[in-house]
């Protein structure tokens, strides 16, 4: 049995799920463990180039290292949409949120909000910015339950959300007014690893993927049998069922990205992070394993 280590920031999210049955795992001769790396004072990123974490099924800030050349693979996509930004009462369209304070989600969101917002007629000089360096808040925002008092209270007027957290919102009775993948499939949960680990323990790296795309189809499969994942990540009763059937509708089994999405998240993160060098796709991709269960 060999013991792999995920990277997982967010403790309540529902993309977390697929990797609660240790019995799927074991049966590829794997055992998870799940580490916030944040909680033990370094950053992902950093537990994934030290070897300290294995895999992440977080794409944001690992995607990005990929681009700066840092030695991480994307190897496949189990998520393609996801979030969604939810609204306090009143705001009923995207133009509305001129001269709100926003909360957001990764860059590549980041990018499909702004793009939807301008066609709405919107001038994004006007948003307020919240979360991710922003005036509001520091830090990663939307990523707990505890975040919703911002809506709550009216501190934040609207904040890019992922199940249970936009779940939860739904059934207070907050809005949904937009979804980030309706402008352009952006994966949200994918599997990714280091070039290391790939190149000098590949068979290892296969068992990982086979188990994930085993654990998916099973969380797809039974609702019941999801909703139990949902519940032991802390999920309330009442939210698990919702989180999961807004999880379902988004989730599908391990998959290759399209050529067209890799090369448009090249050059976003290129964009945000000013590198002018070209950067190769099979840098930042390797669908390989996939491709092989195909």
């Amino acid at each position: 049995m060999d013991d792999v280590v995920l990277g997982a920031n967010y403790p309540e999210i529902t993309g977390n799920a697929v990797f609660l049955d240790q019995a799927i795992y074991a049966r590829h001769g794997l055992r998870v463990e799940l580490m916030n790396p944040p909680a033990e004072g370094t950053t992902l990123n950093d537990a994934m180039t030290t070897g300290r974490a294995h895999f992440t099924h977080l794409l944001s800030h690992p995607l990005l290292a990929a681009v700066q050349g840092l030695g991480l693979k994307y190897l496949a996509s189990y998520q393609d949409e996801g979030f969604e930004v939810v609204v306090r009462p009143g705001i009923r369209s995207l133009k509305d949120l001129e001269g709100k304070k926003v909360s957001f989600a990764t860059p590549m969101m980041n990018k499909n909000f702004f793009y939807a917002f301008g066609r709405a007629g919107g001038d994004p000089r006007t948003i307020i910015p919240a979360g991710y360096g922003g005036v509001i808040h520091q830090k990663v925002m939307g990523i707990s339950m505890s975040d919703l008092d911002y809506l709550r209270d009216g501190r934040i007027d609207a904040m890019a959300l992922l199940p249970p957290m936009s779940s939860a919102a739904l059934m207070e009775g907050f809005c949904s007014i937009f979804r980030h993948g309706d402008v352009f499939p952006t994966p949200v949960f994918g599997l990714m690893t280091r070039d290391s680990l790939l190149a000098d323990h590949r068979e290892l790296v296969v068992r990982m993927v086979r188990a994930l795309d085993e654990s998916v189809r099973a969380f797809l499969a039974d609702r019941a049998y999801g909703i139990g994942l949902i519940e032991r990540l802390g999920t309330p009763g009442a939210v698990a069922p919702v989180a999961y059937d807004m999880a379902r509708g988004t989730m599908h089994p391990l998959r290759a990205v399209p050529d067209y999405v890799q090369r448009e998240w090249i050059e976003n993160e290129k964009q945000l992070e000013k590198i002018d060098a070209a950067v190769p796709v099979g840098q930042v991709f390797d669908f390989s394993i996939i491709h092989s269960m195909e």
